[in-house]
Formats: C-alpha cells, sequence, structure tokens
C-alpha cells in the first residue's frame, strides 16, 4: 500500500521553533540541554583599494620587479648605472615604504592574515635589505663574468 498525502495539507520540512522554556510553558524532557551557541566569529576586515595595492606591491609585486632588474643588470655589459639599477634601489626603497605604510595607515597584516606591527617592519627590512644586496651584487658579478 502506498501513502497518498492530500494536496490540502502542507507539507513543511522547516525546523520548528520553540521558546527556550519549551512549547508554551512544557517542561523540558530529562536530559534536555539548551543547544550550543555558535561562538561568535569576529568581523573580517576590510583594507580599501590603496591598502591592497600596497600589499600586492610588497608581497609580490616588488620582488619580482627586483627579480627582472637584477637580470637585465646580469645581461648588461656596459658595467654599473645599468638599466637595471636605475629600478632596482628604488623599487626596494618602494617596498619598504609601502610596507610600513601598509602597518601604520592600513591595518597591516602578515601574508597569512595576522595584525602586525612596526616589529614585523624591522624585520621586513632586514630580510629585504640582505635579500635585495645579495641579489644586486650576484647580478653585477654575473654581468662582469660575462663581459
Amino acid at each position: 500500500m502506498s501513502k497518498h498525502y492530500s494536496s490540502k495539507q502542507p507539507h513543511s520540512h522547516a525546523p520548528v521553533s520553540h521558546p527556550p522554556g519549551g512549547v508554551a510553558g512544557q517542561a523540558q524532557p530529562a536530559g534536555h540541554t539548551e543547544p550550543a551557541k555558535t561562538p561568535e566569529v569576529p568581523p573580517v576586515m576590510q583594507t580599501n583599494g590603496a591598502g591592497c595595492l600596497l600589499r600586492v606591491f610588497w608581497m609580490g609585486g616588488g620582488w619580482l620587479i627586483l627579480l627582472l632588474s637584477a637580470y637585465s643588470i646580469s645581461q648588461n655589459k656596459i658595467g654599473f648605472a645599468a638599466t637595471g639599477d636605475w629600478f632596482y634601489w628604488p623599487v626596494a626603497l618602494a617596498m619598504l615604504a609601502a610596507r610600513y605604510l601598509d602597518i601604520v595607515k592600513y591595518d597591516g597584516r602578515t601574508a597569512s592574515g595576522k595584525p602586525t606591527d612596526i616589529s614585523h617592519w624591522k624585520r621586513y627590512a632586514l630580510i629585504l635589505a640582505v635579500a635585495s644586496l645579495a641579489v644586486w651584487t650576484l647580478a653585477h658579478l654575473a654581468a662582469a663574468v660575462g663581459r
């Protein structure tokens, strides 16, 4: 035998909402507990366009420009003051400035989204200085060997 439902009866699968004390003052069965409340999720920080561009620049775009400039330096046969040199150090300084502005003006975050402070900028400045000096030196050595 099959079940037949009348089209006159509404079928709803929506959960029924009851007041905290049960249905109209009914006592709750023994062992019943209120459902656990979900923890509040902190709001996601929104960044304006300028802050987003700064982050893209200091996290990736600036490094790409430095590498392309280093490649240009390594291919240059005229020595120092090559075209790549004119871009290399200004971009490195702009990356430092972008990271600083990101922290102090745009509520800077790490690559994993954690809040930052000036100690992050100091660490970034040290890493950027050492890495960019090493790459710049290697690029000029490669250019000198290739002459």
